[in-house]
């Protein structure tokens, strides 16, 4: 993981939470209720391609995705966002761009999002 990506976990709370808190890079327990949803999000090849999860509760609540700390196009953002929302699961997605970052809910809403300085 990268000391950007940490950076933001830190800022944002969520290393506070470890065990809630799921990275590309590590395994996801087969005993959790979300596994096969979580790892398919996590997966480097997959749709998604989060580079981090959290849950609340067991149940996947925020999307962390970045691609090299470049931000994502409108249309990469809006196809993830698509992709989560039809799993009806996770509802913020976090495109993290380096030391800037952009929170937007899977919904796509007009003007609903929020940017971020690390």
């Amino acid at each position: 993981m990268s000391e950007m990506l940490q950076g933001w976990f830190d800022r944002l709370g969520y290393s506070a939470e470890p065990a809630q808190l799921h990275l590309r890079t590590d395994d996801v327990p087969d005993t959790h209720p979300y596994a096969l949803e979580l790892r398919a999000m996590l997966s480097d090849d997959g749709a998604i391609g989060a580079r981090a999860v959290f849950d609340v509760e067991g149940v996947p609540a925020v999307v962390f995705v970045s691609h090299d700390d470049q931000p994502l196009s409108r249309d990469q953002l809006n196809t993830i966002r698509q992709r989560i929302w039809n799993k009806s699961l996770a509802t913020v997605v976090i495109d993290v761009r380096g030391d800037t970052a952009v929170a937007l809910p899977v919904r796509r809403l007009k003007n609903a999002q929020e940017h971020l300085d690390l």
